[in-house]
């Protein structure tokens, strides 16, 4: 058909599949986003009604270009996606929908993470600790990451010998989760937590959103945390229609709770899990693909993949030892005010 005739024929064949769950294994600069945005488009030309497809997109913008694109392809300008965006979004929809299921009111707040430092600086000048021994902005990062690993102060006071840095967080902790609820305010943690506790404690609402989502489109998977990832397979039998599409290789917010790791375990928590690769790059020359192979090689666990491009070979590949972050950025504006600098000479 002629949606998928600018598709190549790896990007066409995981377009069409819909027989069960399939994890894409996707390559960086391998078409990822418009195989995202064929194969919801796919769906909705084949007659899938949009109330019953689930899609998640990495970011907001992301998901704002996915729902054009699909528009724009479909020719629909007035097509409506009830239940695509990111997680943070799909979530705060069902839970203004169920909040008094979970203790809130429909007028919830969501607190940014702007608002929770606020509130965490607060409570620590509260409790007159030291804000060189607990930092704000570090604090609440580490709730943030705890949080999304599902590990909650009750967890932490079972740790024996605990110091007294480590007794004052666990307060501060304490404090946030009961003056966030308190204010009837969840954080972007809550969003998630609070989904996966309505799915697990309240059977009506399970059995409705189970019923209501057909088909399951996840981008970005190596990004999941474990509860979205705990929700997932709530909400999706484990021979349904799912696909997850990302790179283990390619994660890099582990830092606050995203688990690569979900890639290796969707295919033992799903029943005759299909893989697809998605390998041919358009993005990168051999030389880059060369080193980036080379380096993911050493990782403890990998998918193993094989990313082949028809571009150069490319130039080769400088080595910059960087003091910091700062040097990081001067040494890489340096480079490039060089190779502009040089290109001008050459044209004079």
């Amino acid at each position: 058909m002629a949606l998928l005739d600018t598709l190549n024929p790896q990007q066409k064949a995981i377009v069409e599949y819909n027989n069960g769950p399939h994890v894409v294994i996707s390559g960086p600069g391998t078409g990822k986003t418009r195989v995202v945005t064929h194969k919801l488009a796919y769906l909705l030309d084949q007659g899938v009604d949009p109330e019953s497809i689930f899609c998640t997109t990495f970011t907001n913008k992301a998901s704002t270009d996915l729902k054009q694109k699909v528009r724009e392809l479909l020719g629909k300008s007035d097509l409506e996606f009830p239940w695509v965006g990111t997680f943070y979004s799909v979530f705060a929809k069902i839970l203004r929908i169920e909040a008094k299921a979970v203790g809130y009111s429909t007028s919830f707040s969501i607190y940014d993470t702007e608002d929770s430092e606020s509130l965490v600086a607060h409570i620590i000048e509260d409790f007159n600790i030291n804000s060189e021994a607990l930092n704000p902005r570090d604090v609440t990062r580490r709730i943030s990451f705890l949080k999304n690993s599902m590990i909650f102060p009750a967890d932490l006071l079972k740790k024996e010998d605990r110091s007294s840095v480590e007794d004052k967080f666990i307060r501060v902790y304490q404090e946030y989760q009961r003056k966030i609820f308190a204010n009837d305010s969840m954080d972007f943690e809550d969003l998630i937590l609070k989904t996966l506790e309505l799915l697990r404690n309240n059977k009506k609402a399970f059995n409705k959103y189970k019923k209501k989502f057909d088909y399951f489109l996840f981008d970005e998977f190596q990004e999941t945390s474990l509860a979205q990832y705990e929700i997932i397979k709530l909400l999706c039998s484990k021979a349904g229609k799912i696909c997850v599409i990302g790179d283990d290789s390619q994660s890099i917010y582990s830092w606050r709770g995203a688990k690569h790791s979900n890639i290796h375990n969707f295919k033992e928590d799903f029943s005759r899990v299909k893989q697809f690769p998605l390998d041919r790059t358009y993005r990168s020359t051999i030389a880059i693909l060369d080193a980036a192979s080379e380096i993911i090689s050493r990782n403890e666990t990998f998918v193993e993949k094989k990313i082949v491009t028809e571009n150069e070979e490319g130039e080769h590949l400088s080595l910059i030892k960087c003091s910091d972050e700062k040097d990081e950025a001067y040494q890489l504006a340096r480079s490039r005010y060089t190779a502009v600098l040089n290109i001008i000479k050459e044209e004079r």
